[in-house]
């Protein structure tokens, strides 16, 4: 607990300040679940969406992780929560208020480019706020998908109902790749429905906050 105190009166963990984002964008964020379309095993799923704004404030406004996200990185890692909580204090300088308006697309046609972001295993939607904040900032609508696979170190489903890891069995040999690709392939598989879900949703709307995307 000391040691989270220190680095909180330290100001740690640091991000870059909106003028030193590499593109010529600042960047918003919006968080929640995205409605997925009919027929899919499961209505929702929980993204963060950053997006291109010139409503940059460069002040502090959004928080790094989620306090669930904290816990289930704790709980992944097997370490105490303290670890990571300084996660959950910090807050971006580079992202605007939620709130910020998405401006009109500058490019030729008019629609703004849409990046999928999937995270990898132990991860989860805040864990890349950093590489999607620089992605967005060249002009790219982000999602980063928090997958309900059972492979991230944390995910909730639509009724809030937390989605546990699922951790390996101590009987599988990880130097076999026969047996490791058939103990993943579940959870590629559901990821892989999820994006498709996602992309169907795309085409369909081809909208995002009032504007053309895709």
């Amino acid at each position: 607990m000391a040691f989270e105190l220190i680095l909180r009166c330290l100001g740690y963990p640091r991000f870059l300040s909106s003028s030193s984002l590499p593109g010529k964008h600042d960047v918003a964020v919006a968080r929640g679940r995205v409605p997925l379309p009919p027929g899919h095993a499961q209505p929702s799923v929980y993204a963060a969406i950053m997006y291109p704004t010139s409503s940059g404030t460069g002040q502090p406004s959004t928080p790094y992780w989620r306090s669930g996200a904290v816990d289930g990185m704790a709980e992944y890692a097997n370490v105490p929560p303290w670890i990571f909580r300084p996660l959950a204090f910090a807050a971006h300088h580079s992202l605007a208020p939620e709130d910020a308006p998405l401006p009109d697309c500058p490019i030729d046609n008019g629609k703004w480019p849409v990046v999928i972001f999937s995270h990898g295993l132990g991860g989860h939607a805040d864990m890349y706020s950093s590489i999607c904040r620089a992605l967005a900032s060249f002009g790219c609508i982000v999602v980063a998908l928090e997958h309900e696979d059972g492979s991230g170190s944390y995910a909730t489903r639509a009724d809030a109902e937390r989605v546990p890891f699922v951790r390996p069995p101590a009987a599988l040999n990880v130097d076999s790749h026969e047996e490791v690709s058939t103990f993943r392939k579940p959870f590629l598989e559901h990821r892989l429905l999820e994006i498709q879900a996602l992309v169907k949703l795309l085409y369909r709307e081809r909208t995002f906050e009032g504007h053309q995307a895709v």
